[in-house]
């Protein structure tokens, strides 16, 4: 991709780690990928032209990585979302908020994506409740297990808004 990395590293103290990736600027629009598959059969109609509200919860140990997704739900009106910091939080506050949908995080201190979404299964207030792997980790074998643990989705880091956004409104489509 004509870029560099870098790492320097310092005994006790430390390592820094680096990317440096050329940035292009195109003068015309691009068409956006489209959204990844869903799992199950995808259906045309989406939650907002059937105007329902989308309460979604966001679990990511990163403070950037929430507001982020949070400024991209924003400007869609019909999803409502919180956020949680603590993983170890997750089976609580989600049984106080009854969320709609989960986006999930995969690398957490603690408990990690997976451990989370096994407590949430293990649930039955919260079992049927879906959950989005929202992570970094989207090597092609990361995506397939977790899929296969119960994800109903898994998105990339850094995720496009409008891909974000169609999926919650397809799974949710789905799950009406």
């Amino acid at each position: 991709m004509g870029g560099t990395i870098g790492v320097s590293s310092e005994l006790g103290q430390g390592s820094h780690f680096w990317i440096n990736l050329p940035c292009r600027v195109d003068t015309h629009e691009e068409k956006l990928p489209d959204s990844p598959p869903l799992l199950n059969n995808q259906s045309d109609t989406t939650l907002s032209e059937l105007t329902r509200q989308i309460k979604v919860l966001y679990i990511d140990d990163h403070d950037f990585n929430l507001k982020l997704v949070v400024d991209m739900l924003d400007t869609a009106p019909h999803i409502e979302i919180k956020t949680l910091q603590d993983p170890t939080q997750a089976i609580t506050q989600a049984s106080v908020l009854q969320p709609d949908m989960i986006l999930l995080d995969i690398n957490m201190p603690v408990m990690n994506g997976y451990e989370v979404l096994a407590e949430l299964k293990a649930n039955d207030q919260l079992k049927t409740i879906p959950v989005i792997a929202l992570t970094a980790n989207a090597m092609l074998n990361e995506v397939e297990l977790g899929l296969e643990a119960g994800f109903s989705q898994y998105l990339a880091k850094p995720v496009i808004r409008t891909d974000l956004i169609h999926t919650i409104e397809q799974i949710m489509s789905l799950n009406l």
